[in-house]
């Protein structure tokens, strides 16, 4: 699990780009046009177009879940949050297919 958390920080460290601690719409857009690594950790379709993006994001939206409280700002502890509750499951079934 610790390296599934250095693999999250190092995504939102990357994704918040002005360093201010949280990610802003603009920079989770262009983070989502730009590669594929938060839709990986997120476990949502790759995201290159202008209307894939909008289309993540609307998804994402809706789902409030990295954004749980709406005030439009990611901070590190409410991404951390979705990215975990996504990758669990994977990482349990992982576990149980090598018992």
């Amino acid at each position: 699990m610790s390296d599934a958390k250095a693999q999250i920080r190092a995504v939102f460290s990357s994704t918040d780009t002005d360093g201010d601690g949280t990610i802003s719409r603009k920079e989770l857009a262009a983070k989502l046009k730009a590669d594929g690594e938060i839709e990986a950790i997120l476990g949502i379709a790759d995201a290159t177009t202008i209307p894939q993006v909008v289309r993540a994001m609307r998804m994402l939206d809706q789902s409030g879940e990295l954004d749980p409280d709406g005030d439009s700002q990611i901070t590190y502890a409410e991404f951390e949050a979705a990215a975990l509750a996504r990758l669990e499951p994977a990482i349990s079934t992982s576990r149980s297919k090598i018992r």
